[in-house]
């Protein structure tokens, strides 16, 4: 038989690629039936691009329990965290969609990759660590050790994310959401109920944060109740609500607290608390805040905190807080009441809920779930 040039040439490229790629889907159930017995199996024959769907159930023991990948691959659940569980850890460089990992024994490993839809419940030892360049969404972690989510170097986004009731099982846990050495946006997450030892919501180390959207409420934290900004870190929070956290120590702040060399930028926010002080900053550290309601700042510290003519230090008139007395607490309700001074500065609104109370029941019916789920866990 005889092949013409073009029929070799066309064999050589094919070749040379690597071939026509189609990636693969593999079905597996917890009792080993599937397309594979194990998830560590369907790992091994797995390769970049492939799909492992996970139908219900739950998935434990030898195999099961700490699916470990370096390949490109996903893995999912075939209807959503409520209906598929891992009874362990994960470390991941794909994609993880679905799933709810119980009592990790140490935190989720995400290298380079994304997860989404996850809920993570209990690990004595965090939730969630990423690395570089990780996407974050609709991730709840919560009842679990400190830090519940960790953020290592990169550009990792956190969005839609819950984190909430999480306590250190040590006095070293630096912060609920922390962040070291990275470059991280931060949006529509809420941080709620927690206690770490430097802050209860946020701790930047070496790093620099967009913060929009946020609601963080009802945390405990050594330095910070809400944000902390350690040396030569840098944040810009927008449009977030901030209230009801306590600092426990004598230079704390219930709010945002920035240390030597680090700095905050805060606009269209809420940061309250009717427990102590609200904003404190140390030697270099600055905070410049604009078109935001502020609660008295007692304690200013030996920092620079400048406060722009358009904020208001009234109180924000939230719908059904927590008493800050019984933080950590991820109770409450932080959208607004309609006479709220917060909605109605010249400079916008403020906060991250907008307005809910003291509207009519046509107004919440036209609120999207997305938001309505956010006002009460």
């Amino acid at each position: 038989m005889k092949f013409g040039f073009g029929t070799f040439l066309t064999a050589l490229l094919a070749l040379s690629s690597g071939g026509p790629a189609t990636a693969t889907t593999y079905f597996l159930s917890p009792d080993g039936t599937g397309d594979f017995p194990t998830i560590a199996a369907a790992i091994t024959a797995a390769v970049d691009g492939d799909v492992i769907v996970l139908s219900d159930g739950v998935y434990s023991g030898g195999g099961n329990s700490s699916p470990q990948s370096t390949k490109e691959i996903e893995l999912r659940s075939a209807n959503g965290p409520g209906m598929c569980e891992i009874h362990g850890t994960s470390t991941w460089r794909g994609t993880l969609d679905g799933l709810t990992f119980v009592n990790p024994p140490v935190p989720l490993a995400i290298r380079s990759g994304t997860i989404r839809n996850c809920v993570i419940v209990g690990g004595g030892e965090g939730g969630l660590e990423t690395r570089y360049d990780c996407v974050v969404e609709n991730v709840t972690v919560r009842d679990g050790g400190q830090p519940a989510i960790a953020c290592f170097w990169g550009f990792p986004t956190l969005t839609g994310c819950t984190i909430e009731s999480n306590a250190p099982t040590n006095t070293t846990g630096p912060g609920t959401l922390t962040l070291a050495r990275t470059n991280a946006t931060i949006e529509d997450c809420r941080i709620a109920g927690n206690r770490a030892y430097r802050a209860g919501g946020i701790n930047g180390y070496v790093s620099t944060a967009v913060i929009r959207g946020c609601t963080i409420v009802g945390n405990e934290g050594k330095d910070a109740g809400g944000v902390r900004l350690g040396r030569n870190s840098q944040a810009t929070i927008e449009q977030s609500t901030i209230a009801n956290n306590r600092g426990d120590d004598t230079d704390s702040a219930d709010g945002a607290f920035v240390h030597d060399a680090g700095s905050l930028t805060l606009s269209r926010s809420i940061v309250w608390s009717g427990c102590g002080n609200s904003v404190f900053a140390v030697g270099s550290g600055t905070v410049d805040v604009t078109c935001s309601d502020v609660s008295p700042i007692t304690d200013p510290g030996s920092g620079t905190i400048t406060l722009a003519a358009d904020v208001i230090s009234l109180d924000p008139l939230f719908c059904a807080p927590e008493d800050c007395l019984n933080t950590p607490t991820g109770g409450g309700i932080y959208a607004l009441d309609v006479g709220s001074p917060a909605v109605a500065q010249t400079c916008g609104a403020m906060g991250s809920l907008g307005v809910v109370c003291g509207t009519g029941v046509e107004e919440l019916e036209s609120m999207p779930w997305s938001r309505l789920k956010t006002l009460h866990r």
